[in-house]
């Protein structure tokens, strides 16, 4: 849901109460819907969670993956075409030319996602929104997606929001990691910070239950209780049901990001 509200695309009856969408010096939330078609696709792309849906299912992959070069870069149809089988080819689709010529339901799961990200690149965006960007890809080509995303980030400066519940990617690649719980930042640091000296109950519970940290032998540990929207939006601690180190206050008293070192933010007041 962050990143619709940041493309401004949340689905109603859901909205934007409040708050600022900043980027590159402009408020998201203050643009026309005809401002923000030239951001959406050019300067900023999203490549969206669910491969089997994102795509139109009665228009030709060409159709889909020409129309932002087309808008947004002014190609015309013969060059967009080019393009877009050597975008197809970049991210390991072979036949790309024939592969054009397909409607989705003719593609897998893993070459619809593929194809979302060669669109997503294709206008050379300032961001990138990956929602788990390797779903439905196998392991292989899971690395050859992310090679191609890290050749990008060196090679023209693009930005990655990476959402993902994989912490291996995150360790490898992300510069500055935060995890979220019922939909509120908990903890936000550099990565490897956050990953070898992690600060909050939650964020430690998700790493103890990594099968690398775990005891030989023994069970991997588990976290009490499960996630309850309701108690998490009452006005206490987002975290609290569930918090081995809580107190009475936690459930009553709203918890706000506190810079515990620099950079290094926690929604916890017994953290320090």
């Amino acid at each position: 849901m962050t990143a619709l509200s940041i493309m401004r695309l949340v689905p109603p009856p859901g909205f934007i109460s409040s708050g600022e969408i900043v980027f590159e010096g402009q408020d998201l939330l203050l643009l026309s819907q005809k401002a923000l078609q030239n951001i959406r696709g050019r300067m900023i792309s999203m490549v969206f969670q669910e491969p089997m849906t994102s795509l139109n299912p009665v228009l030709r992959i060409a159709d889909q993956l020409c129309e932002p070069l087309i808008l947004h870069m002014n190609m015309s149809r013969r060059d967009a075409l080019e393009q877009g089988i050597e975008l197809l080819t970049n991210v390991g689709i072979p036949s790309a030319g024939d592969r054009m010529r397909d409607y989705p339901h003719q593609l897998s799961g893993g070459m619809r996602q593929r194809v979302m990200i060669a669109m997503s690149l294709a206008c050379h965006p300032s961001l990138l929104i990956a929602d788990e960007p390797t779903t439905a890809l196998d392991v292989t080509i899971q690395a050859q997606i992310l090679e191609l995303l890290d050749a990008r980030i060196k090679s023209s400066g693009l930005s990655m929001l990476l959402i993902t519940h994989d912490l291996g990617i995150v360790a490898e690649r992300a510069g500055h990691t935060a995890v979220m719980y019922a939909g509120q930042i908990v903890e936000s640091a550099p990565t490897g910070t956050l990953l070898t000296a992690p600060r909050h109950p939650y964020t430690q519970a998700l790493l103890a239950s990594l099968p690398q940290y775990a005891e030989p032998g023994k069970p991997l540990p588990t976290m009490a209780g499960q996630l309850n929207i309701r108690a998490a939006s009452a006005g206490g601690c987002c975290f609290a049901e569930r918090c081995p180190i809580k107190t009475s206050g936690c459930c009553d008293e709203p918890q706000q990001l506190r810079e515990i070192a620099p950079s290094h933010l926690v929604r916890c007041w017994k953290c320090s």
